[in-house]
């Protein structure tokens, strides 16, 4: 498996590498280039966690809100539900449990919060080191090579626009 923030493939390669966390219902998936590495690694993480029994997992929605990603998905039996709490740098995940967790589901959960906090540290446009900033009421975690260098500079919103990646984009 690859470090948290090395891997660089396009949403392409990651759909026809892991097609199984692809198929099925979702709301929309919202690639970045500066997370994709996150991205990546996360799939990889749970593909290696569910070995041959997939689960019928697959993403339902990936997105940005906050300044950070939001990874939500599907697996069958799931026995907790997990929802993000709060904004800002320190989002918090509760589980409510329905029963005993199975500890497939709740390492899964742990995954994916990691690359959610992971988010919230790189730049969305670079992969860089970052900070969530607040621009006129969006809150965007961008390096300081793509922060904005004045109250009246929107350059960041075209840096994250050029950033979200189509299924060809490298």
């Amino acid at each position: 498996m690859s470090d948290i923030r090395s891997s660089r493939q396009s949403p392409r390669a990651l759909k026809a590498r892991f097609a199984y966390m692809f198929e099925g219902a979702n709301l929309g998936l919202a690639f970045y280039r500066g997370w994709m590495p996150i991205v990546v690694w996360a799939c990889e993480e749970i593909d290696a966690l569910l070995g041959d029994d997939k689960r019928n997992f697959h993403w339902t929605q990936i997105k940005e809100k906050f300044g950070g990603a939001r990874l939500y998905y599907a697996i069958d039996s799931a026995s907790a539900v997990a929802a993000e709490v709060g904004t800002g740098k320190r989002p918090m995940t509760v589980v409510v449990d329905r029963g005993p967790v199975d500890p497939v589901i709740r390492t899964g959960a742990d995954i994916v919060r990691k690359a959610t906090s992971t988010t919230l540290t790189a730049c969305i446009v670079c992969g860089a080191a970052a900070e969530p900033r607040s621009y006129g009421g969006y809150v965007v975690t961008v390096c300081d090579g793509h922060r904005t260098k004045g109250t009246n500079d929107d350059s960041w919103l075209a840096d994250v626009r050029d950033a979200c990646l189509e299924d060809d984009d490298a």
